[in-house]
């Protein structure tokens, strides 16, 4: 049973804050920096980014990213999430692990996939 006076870890998937400058991104950077400021002692902050993307060059590479998200999500997240004996996994972008020894915590932006559907690609709206 673990210590409960023991620093509890909470791992922050940064990953997404890599790519491209978006509202996501910028949202991840500011939790980073807000929790790294505010965070009670007895709370550790743990900031991964897992691999670098591939570079946008068409379908093949969409369809690579994907994998390795799949991947790090899935996997990656997961075993680091037990190697530091993390209380909590924050996916800050909608997506967590299915599987881990964590609680996980996704934050979700907006939902406009399901208020306009039709501006998103079928595959994205199931």
């Amino acid at each position: 049973m673990p210590d409960p006076s023991a620093p509890r870890t909470v791992i922050v998937d940064a990953r997404m804050a890599r790519r491209r400058r978006t509202g996501t991104a910028t949202y991840i950077t500011g939790l980073v920096a807000a929790l790294r400021l505010a965070a009670p002692a007895d709370i550790r902050i743990r900031v991964v980014s897992g691999p670098p993307p591939l570079p946008r060059r068409g379908l093949v590479t969409r369809i690579g990213n994907l994998v390795l998200d799949i991947v790090w999500t899935h996997v990656a997240l997961p075993l680091i999430a037990l190697s530091h004996r993390a209380a909590v996994i924050h996916s800050p972008f909608n997506w967590s692990p299915v599987l881990a020894s964590a609680s996980p915590v996704a934050t979700i932006h907006d939902l406009a996939w399901e208020r306009v559907p039709e501006t998103f690609p079928g595959f994205f709206r199931r």
